[in-house]
């Protein structure tokens, strides 16, 4: 015997005990009449008609803050701007907050 106290088991340990009676003659079962169901499916897609995030509210005020490169840029052109808007939030006051990042080139 080994295992748990709980879990050891001894057959026949008490002659007092009376045995239930396992011997059930079998019952033939019924055949149940079956039906067989088939249909399709339409795979759900993760990104189906999606359009991006909505623009930000055109009615909240807005705080520019104008970032530049740490290197020296005379001498450079700007050719584009790179726009992140993120909406933020103060109690009990929304504005957004754009960030500006000036892109430059050499041009020779």
């Amino acid at each position: 015997m080994f295992g748990a106290k709980r879990q050891r088991f001894i057959a026949n340990s008490d002659v007092h005990q009376m045995t239930l009676p396992f011997d059930v003659a079998e019952q033939p079962i019924a055949e149940q009449p079956t039906e067989t169901i088939k249909y399709n499916r339409k795979k759900a897609s993760l990104r189906e008609n999606h359009q991006g995030r909505l623009e930000l509210p055109s009615h909240l005020p807005v705080e520019e803050i104008h970032l530049e490169p740490e290197q020296d840029t005379t001498g450079l052109k700007c050719i584009e701007q790179e726009i992140t808007s993120e909406l933020d939030f103060t109690l009990a006051k929304l504005f957004v907050r754009k960030y500006i990042r000036n892109i430059y080139a050499l041009f020779k």
